[in-house]
């Protein structure tokens, strides 16, 4: 793949943020995003589990859950959209990242 085929809209950031996916009526899954832009992440579970294509991802000693859509498995790794405010990652959700020893830029 070549940078011109690139076609995500935003810049990703690697990470080791350790979160949850949290699906309703189930116990939450842990995982770790591996990478974040403004609009999705890339995490990876520790085991393949199988979730539905709307998750919440719950942040690090925080409440705070961005929805999320799936739009990529590859085995144990999801890629996920954001759901909030129009795809991008809300001004809390950036403020846990932050806090979790994370920053997060466009």
């Amino acid at each position: 793949m070549t940078i011109l085929d690139e076609r995500r809209q935003f810049g990703r950031r690697a990470t080791t943020v350790h979160a949850f996916i949290d699906v309703a009526a189930r116990p939450g899954v842990a995982c770790v995003v591996r990478n974040l832009s403004e609009g999705g992440a890339l995490i990876e579970l520790f085991q393949a589990t199988e979730l539905p294509g709307a998750i919440g991802l719950r942040l690090p000693n925080t409440k705070i859950i961005i929805d999320c859509e799936v739009v990529r498995t590859t085995g144990n790794k999801l890629g996920v959209r954001f759901k909030p405010q129009h795809g991008s990652i809300g001004a809390e959700a950036r403020r846990a990242l932050k806090s979790a020893g994370e920053t997060l830029t466009a």
